[in-house]
């Protein structure tokens, strides 16, 4: 289990609300047949992507992570 910082962002419309929030999720990551690292959230383990290298993975389950965040508000 591996540990990645997640940087969000909250703005609000009236006014000139700016927080940044900082928090650390657990993934799981393995090399896959292509030779791409393949990772979910612990929290999501139906939600996979992919990257190139580690640095990549990460940047895809922030990614990952951010848009099911925005779909829950959405709803």
């Amino acid at each position: 289990m591996y540990g990645l910082p997640v940087y969000l962002h909250f703005s609000t419309i009236h006014g000139k609300l700016n927080i940044e929030v900082q928090m650390e999720l657990q993934y799981t990551f393995w090399e896959g047949e292509s030779g791409w690292l393949v990772g979910y959230l612990n929290d999501y383990p139906e939600q996979w992507t992919q990257g190139k290298d580690i640095k990549e993975l990460e940047e895809m389950l922030r990614d990952l992570y951010e848009n099911i965040q925005e779909e829950a508000k959405a709803s």
